[in-house]
């Protein structure tokens, strides 16, 4: 029997520097060419000559690597998504990003190492592999949070995970999935799992609102479009208080309103709004888009204002195969030993990593790295967001101990 604990145990000072490495020089959706390059030169080092750099429209971003190309038998993909945010990061780490407004805050540094760890201890164990590890280098994850790059092409407004499976051949012949994400508020080295619906699909809409400005002291002469977005704002939380089945989860949050004026006396002529909203069914989160825009339009025409309304469906939710989950918990439990395992809640975050998932069975699971006395123990896209370096071993442990169990086991799944 491989012991896969030791074998990330052997390979944690890599796994370690690697993280610094990303953590240092984080770079943002589809433009992770350092990072790239690092990850092939990483691979190419260890042994693998099926290397891949690029995706459609990003030709020197993201990595595909093959373990056994062409091999007869099962494929699995692993997958670990490379992006970073636009935060400044708030840390003293002696590796804190040297990117000014860009960070790691959400771990895909800590993706990143832990699946060229699995690289590098599966690699010596090709021969004994009945199938192929397929290991994706993911960019463009956080898409959404990147707006700020005017020179990528409009194909790059989609997730990294949707270009890739619908836009390349990197699922073809791919019979499950498999990633890990970390979690600051989740005790450190515990894998964490949820067969079924995990996390949310998600929902953005931007809407202005245009009425009449003018002076604050003769708002009869004005037709005022923030009374008319502080109306069309309160209507639109009753969808969910009052139109959604309480026993279906779903949020709806105004993250940003923005007008033209900056003082008190003055009636400004528009008013831009951003909302989100995100639930466990796609089916609902399009009647929340229908009704928020039937709201924001009825409302408007009461108002005398005039609305422009555009929403956008973001990633499908996260359900993770239960028969693969067990499959994999049982290989993980194997790996790292039961107490090291855990079973938790469903999250409404979301996850690109759900495209996958709309091809073949598959799951996502948390790791935790939070760890108070080391201060760790962050929530996710905070700006003093680290992860614990001595968990990252049973990352590494737990994503090669699933590819191997699923390759060589004959469990029928999906």
């Amino acid at each position: 029997m491989i012991n896969f604990k030791t074998l990330a145990q052997e390979v944690k000072d890599d796994i370690v520097r690697w993280r610094h490495d990303f953590h240092a020089d984080p770079e943002l959706s589809f433009h992770e060419v350092n990072t790239s390059r690092k990850i092939a030169e990483a691979l190419r080092k260890i042994g693998y000559t099926n290397v891949r750099v690029g995706i459609p429209h990003c030709p020197e971003t993201g990595v595909v690597a093959d373990l056994n190309p062409g091999k007869p038998g099962r494929c699995i993909v692993l997958r670990a998504d490379m992006d970073a945010l636009p935060i400044q990061e708030e840390t003293s780490l002696p590796y804190t990003s040297q990117n000014h407004g860009v960070a790691h805050a959400c771990g895909h540094d800590s993706h990143m190492a832990m699946l060229l760890g699995a690289a590098k201890i599966l690699f010596p164990l090709r021969s004994q592999i009945n199938g192929n590890i397929r290991f994706i280098f993911q960019p463009g994850e956080e898409y959404l949070l990147s707006d700020m790059c005017p020179s990528l092409s409009d194909a790059c407004s989609k997730p990294g995970a949707r270009i890739l499976v619908e836009e390349d051949d990197v699922m073809d012949g791919v019979d499950a999935v498999f990633g890990i994400h970390v979690w600051g508020t989740l005790p450190s080295g515990v894998i964490h799992y949820v067969p079924g619906p995990f996390m949310t699909t998600n929902l953005i809409v931007n809407m202005e609102v245009t009425g009449v400005g003018g002076h604050g002291a003769m708002p009869h002469t004005c037709i005022d479009p923030v009374v008319a977005a502080c109306q069309i704002i309160s209507a639109w939380q009753t969808i969910i208080s009052r139109e959604i089945d309480p026993q279906e989860a779903a949020v709806l949050t105004v993250g940003s309103i923005n007008v033209d004026s900056k003082t008190y006396n003055v009636i400004p002529e528009r008013v831009s709004v951003i909302a989100g909203a995100r639930t466990y069914d796609e089916t609902v989160r399009e009647y929340i888009k229908q009704r928020m825009q039937e709201i924001a339009e009825r409302v408007a025409k009461g108002m005398r204002v005039k609305i422009s309304f555009t929403a956008s469906s973001g990633v499908p939710p996260v359900r993770n195969d239960e028969v693969f989950t067990m499959q994999a918990v049982q290989s993980i439990t194997e790996a790292i030993g039961a107490e090291h395992v855990a079973c938790t809640k469903p999250v409404a975050a979301s996850e690109d990593f759900s495209w996958y998932q709309k091809i073949v069975p598959g799951a996502l699971m948390f790791l935790g790295v939070g760890n108070e006395e080391k201060h760790t123990n962050f929530a996710q896209h905070h700006p003093q967001f680290n992860s614990d370096d001595e968990a990252l071993p049973n990352g590494t442990a737990s994503l090669a101990a699933v590819a191997y169990g699923f390759i060589n086991q004959s469990v029928d799944i999906g």
